[in-house]
C-alpha cells in the first residue's frame, strides 16, 4: 500500500540576515534553490526563542512521523537518539562567532517565492537579493530518523522569502498573497565582508510542496 502523503509543518523565521541565497536561479553546482539565515541567539531574544521553539517542534514532528512505530521503540528513539537540525554555528576563519546559521533548500522543481512590501502591501519580486539583505524565511519541516547514525531531526525545505531590507536597490513588480506585510521594504548598503557574499535571487500545515507561498 502506498504511503499517504504527509503534511509538513511550516514556519516563518524572525527577520534574519540573509546569505548564500539562490532564489530565482538555482545553485548551478548543486542544482537546488537555497537560502541561509544568520540568527543572533545571544543578542536577539526573538532569535533565541525561535531556536528553542524549533527544537521542540522538530521533536513533535518526528513523533508524528513515528505514529505507526511500536511505542517502546518510538520513546527509545526520542530519548536516546541525538537531535540534528540544519542549524549550525557560524564560523569566521574557522572560529565560532556566537551566531547560528540556518540552512534551507528546495529541489530544482520547486523554486521559492520571493516577496517584498510596497505601500503596505505584500508583492512578489524577481529582483536579485544580495548577502547582507534582511528578511524572513518560510520553510517546511521534513522529519527523518537515521538508525544507522542514531539521530533524528528535520530538514528545512525552502518555501519563500520576504525581504524586509535589500542590500541593493531595485524594483519589485507583481502582486502575491503571503506574509503579514509590515513596513515597506527598504534598500541600504551594508558593509561588504566575507560574511556577506552576493546572493543570486533568481501557517498552517502545508502539503509537502516547498513551492507553497502562503504565510
Amino acid at each position: 500500500m502506498a504511503e499517504a502523503k504527509r503534511k509538513l509543518k511550516s514556519f516563518v523565521t524572525p527577520v534574519v540576515t540573509l546569505k548564500y541565497c539562490y532564489l530565482n536561479k538555482p545553485d548551478e553546482k548543486y542544482k537546488y534553490f537555497s537560502c541561509q539565515g544568520i540568527l543572533d541567539v545571544e543578542g536577539d531574544p526573538a532569535h533565541k526563542a525561535f531556536i528553542d521553539k524549533i527544537k521542540a517542534e522538530a521533536k513533535v514532528e518526528v513523533d508524528k512521523m513515528l505514529a505507526d512505530v511500536d511505542d517502546k521503540k518510538r520513546q527509545f528513539i526520542l530519548k536516546t537518539y541525538k537531535q540534528e537540525l540544519p542549524i549550525k554555528d557560524e564560523l569566521v576563519e574557522y572560529q565560532p562567532t556566537g551566531k547560528l546559521v540556518m540552512k534551507a533548500k528546495s529541489n530544482i522543481a520547486h523554486p521559492p517565492s520571493v516577496f517584498v512590501v510596497e505601500q503596505g502591501k505584500l508583492v512578489s519580486t524577481t529582483k536579485g537579493v544580495w548577502g547582507g539583505s534582511l528578511g524572513e524565511i518560510k520553510v517546511l519541516m521534513n522529519p527523518y530518523v537515521c538508525d544507522a547514525q542514531k539521530n533524528y531531526g528535520v530538514s528545512f525545505l525552502l518555501s519563500a522569502v520576504k525581504v524586509t531590507k535589500f542590500a541593493v536597490s531595485g524594483t519589485a513588480p507583481g502582486a502575491a498573497a503571503g506574509f503579514t506585510a509590515g513596513s515597506d521594504t527598504e534598500s541600504y548598503t551594508p558593509a561588504v565582508t566575507s560574511e556577506t557574499p552576493p546572493c543570486d535571487s533568481g501557517a498552517s500545515d502545508d502539503e509537502g510542496d516547498p513551492s507553497a507561498g502562503n504565510f
